[in-house]
């Protein structure tokens, strides 16, 4: 329930500071 909400929050975070660099 939380864990896929987490999941998908924490890939979006980490897409969105692959594409500052």
């Amino acid at each position: 329930m939380s864990t896929a909400k987490t999941r998908r929050a924490r890939r979006e975070t980490s897409a969105r500071e692959f594409d500052k660099e």
